[in-house]
C-alpha cells in the first residue's frame, strides 16, 4: 500500500502569545499522523499599513472597560470554567523538533522578516492564516490549496467580541465560516449552531470550539481525498444569519443595552419555566392523507412521572405498532415500550420491550429479509447496535454491534441499491449532536464492514443536521426528515430532498416543515413516524410541577 503524502503547512500568528483555542487548534495539527508544521510566519513582518480604528482612543478604552465589566457579570452567571480567549505560549508546540517526520520534512520555522522566497522554498498544500492582519498581494499563491482563514479572528492583545451580535440582535442560529483565499475569497466549510438567548460568552465559547474542529476536519478530507475534496461555496444566503456586524466592537450603548436585555430576557425565561417541566407526548392522525398540522391529531398524553417520545410505527394488518422511547423521571434513563393503534383510533397501554443499564431512545425500527429489527439509541454506552424480533411485538434479542466507541445520536438506516446507509450524529469534543451528521455504508448489514462517508459530516447546520425519522419515499424521491434545533432542542421538524447519495458526495435540500402550533400550546416536535394510514409525532409542552 502506497503511503500518502502528508500535508504541509504553514501558519500566520500574530505571535506566539495566541489564545488557548489557537493554541488548541495549533496542538490537535501537531498531533496529527498526516499534517506537518513546515513553517510559521510571524504577520508582524508583513510591511502593511494599520486599519484605521474608529473613535477616539479615549472612546475605546471606555468601550473596552465596560466590555470588560460586562463579560465579567457573564463570567458569574454562566459559570464558564475555561476562557478560551486566555493567552497561551504556543512556541513549545510549532519548535518540537522530537517526532521523527519522513521524506526529510522540514521542522518548524520562523520568519524574522517577511521573505516570499522562503516561503515559496517550503512548498507549502496550506497556509493557515491565524492573525487579524491583512496579507500582502505577494503570499498569495504560495500554497498549493490557498490560504485558509476564520472570519473575524481577535487578535490576543485585543477583546474578543466573537459571539455578540447574534446574542444582541437576537439571532436562532450562528455560523463559523471557513474561507480559502487563493484567486479570490471563497467560502468552503461552514457550520451552524443554535445561538445561546442569553449570554454572548456561551455563543463565544461555541464558535471558538468550533474553530478547533473544522480546520482539522478539513485538512483530514484533504489528506484522504486530495484537491478534489474541496468543493468552494459561493453562495451569499449562507451568511444571512451572521451578523453584518460581526467583525465591530459593539459600542459603549449597545454594550449597556444588552445588558438590560439580559435581565428583561432572563426574567421572562425564569417566569415561562417557573414550576413546569418540559415533557414530551404523542400526536396521531389516520388518514391516508400526509398531515402535517396539528389541529385535528388525537393526543396520548403519558403519566406526570414520564415521557414519550421518538414514535416509529409499523403497521402489521388493521393494527398500528408504535415503538417508543418511555422515560421515567425518577430513573433518569429510558427503555423502549410499544403501544398498539387499531383504525378506530383506540390505542392501548404501553408496554416494556427492551430496557438496558444505560439509556435507551429513537427505537429505529426495520424490515429485513421478512424479519424485524430495531437501532435504539445507546450513546450513553458508545455503541450503535442491532436488534432482531423474536418474537414481535415484545421480544428484541440482541444481535451485534454496528459501530464501537462512538457516540451515535439517533441512528437511522437505509438500504438503497444493494447498499445499506447509517445516519447518524457523532459530535466531537464540545460539539452539539444537535449541529452535525454523518454517514456510514456497508454492503452488508449483518456481516460487512461500516466505512464513514469522506465528507463527513454530511451536514454540520443546527437547522436541520440530526434525524428526526425514518426515511421515506414519495413521488420517487428519497426524503430525510431532521430536528430543526436552532431555537433549543426539538423546535421543529425539516424534510430534506437527497439529491446524491454515494460513496463520494452527499446533497440535499430542504423542501419543507413542520414547526409547533402555538394555539395548541405545544412547544417543539422533533421525530415523525408515518406508515399507511397512520401519521404520529411527539410533541413538547410544559406542564405544571
Amino acid at each position: 500500500m502506497v503511503e500518502v503524502e502528508k500535508i504541509k503547512i504553514g501558519l500566520i500568528l500574530n505571535s506566539y502569545n495566541v489564545p488557548l483555542w489557537v493554541y488548541l487548534l495549533i496542538k490537535k495539527l501537531k498531533n496529527s499522523d498526516f499534517i506537518i508544521i513546515s513553517t510559521v510566519i510571524q504577520s508582524s513582518t508583513f510591511s502593511l499599513d494599520k486599519i484605521a480604528r474608529d473613535g477616539s482612543s479615549q472612546r475605546r478604552c471606555m468601550r473596552n472597560w465596560l466590555f470588560d465589566i460586562y463579560t465579567s457579570y457573564e463570567k458569574k452567571r454562566t459559570g464558564l470554567n475555561m476562557d478560551l480567549t486566555q493567552t497561551r505560549d504556543c512556541q513549545d508546540i510549532v519548535n518540537d523538533k522530537k517526532r521523527d517526520e519522513p521524506n526529510n520534512a522540514v521542522h518548524s520555522s520562523s520568519s524574522s522578516i517577511f521573505d516570499i522566497d522562503e516561503i515559496k522554498n517550503h512548498k507549502l498544500d496550506v497556509i493557515i492564516n491565524l492573525s487579524e492582519n491583512e496579507l500582502p498581494k505577494e503570499i498569495l499563491g504560495t500554497a498549493k490549496f490557498g490560504i485558509w482563514s476564520y472570519r473575524c479572528i481577535n487578535d490576543s492583545s485585543k477583546t474578543d467580541h466573537s459571539g455578540f451580535w447574534e446574542v444582541y440582535e437576537g439571532k436562532p442560529v450562528s455560523c463559523t465560516v471557513l474561507e480559502i483565499l487563493n484567486n479570490g475569497k471563497k467560502i468552503t466549510d461552514s457550520s451552524f449552531w443554535a445561538t445561546d438567548p442569553l449570554y454572548f460568552l456561551k455563543n463565544r465559547a461555541a464558535e471558538h470550539w468550533k474553530r478547533t474542529i473544522i480546520i482539522p476536519r478539513k485538512l483530514k478530507e484533504l489528506h484522504a481525498h486530495g484537491k478534489n475534496s474541496i468543493e468552494f461555496n459561493e453562495k451569499n444566503d449562507l451568511l444571512n444569519l451572521r451578523s453584518n456586524r460581526s467583525c465591530q466592537m459593539p459600542a459603549s450603548s449597545q454594550i449597556v443595552k444588552l445588558f438590560l436585555r439580559n435581565i428583561l430576557r432572563y426574567a421572562r425565561i425564569k417566569k415561562k419555566f417557573r414550576h413546569k417541566i418540559e415533557q414530551w407526548c404523542l400526536l396521531f392522525y389516520l388518514s391516508v392523507e400526509d398531515r402535517r398540522s396539528q389541529k385535528g391529531f388525537q393526543k396520548i398524553i403519558p403519566p406526570n412521572d414520564r415521557l414519550y417520545a421518538d414514535p416509529f410505527v409499523i403497521k402489521e394488518k388493521s393494527t398500528y405498532f408504535v415503538f417508543i422511547e418511555e422515560f421515567l423521571y425518577s430513573q433518569k434513563k429510558g427503555h423502549i415500550s410499544y403501544f398498539e393503534i387499531d383504525e378506530c383510533g383506540n390505542y392501548t397501554q404501553p408496554k416494556k420491550v427492551l430496557e438496558c443499564p444505560y439509556h435507551l431512545s429513537y427505537p429505529f425500527v426495520f424490515k429485513f429479509r421478512n424479519e424485524y429489527y430495531m437501532i435504539p439509541e445507546s450513546s450513553g454506552h458508545k455503541t450503535i447496535d442491532l436488534y432482531k424480533c423474536a418474537r414481535f411485538p415484545d421480544k428484541w434479542e440482541f444481535v451485534k454491534t454496528l459501530l464501537n466507541d462512538i457516540v451515535g445520536l439517533d441512528s437511522t438506516i437505509l438500504e438503497r441499491d444493494g447498499r445499506w446507509w447509517l445516519f447518524t450524529s457523532i459530535p466531537e469534543e464540545n460539539e452539539s449532536p444537535n449541529d452535525v451528521l454523518s454517514v456510514f455504508y456497508s454492503d452488508d448489514l449483518l456481516d460487512g464492514e461500516w466505512m464513514p462517508h469522506p465528507k463527513n459530516p454530511i451536514v454540520s447546520d443546527v437547522r436541520k443536521a440530526r434525524s428526526a425519522g425514518r426515511l421515506f419515499y414519495m413521488d420517487g424521491n428519497l426524503y430525510r426528515p431532521s430536528q430543526d434545533c436552532s431555537g433549543g432542542y426539538g423546535r421543529g421538524i425539516k424534510f430534506n430532498l437527497i439529491k446524491k447519495l454515494d460513496e463520494k458526495k452527499y446533497e440535499e435540500i430542504t423542501f419543507g416543515s413542520i414547526y409547533p402550533d402555538r394555539d395548541e400550546n405545544i412547544e417543539g416536535i422533533h421525530t415523525y413516524s408515518k406508515d399507511g394510514g397512520l401519521t404520529i409525532f411527539d410533541y413538547k409542552v410544559l406542564k405544571d410541577i
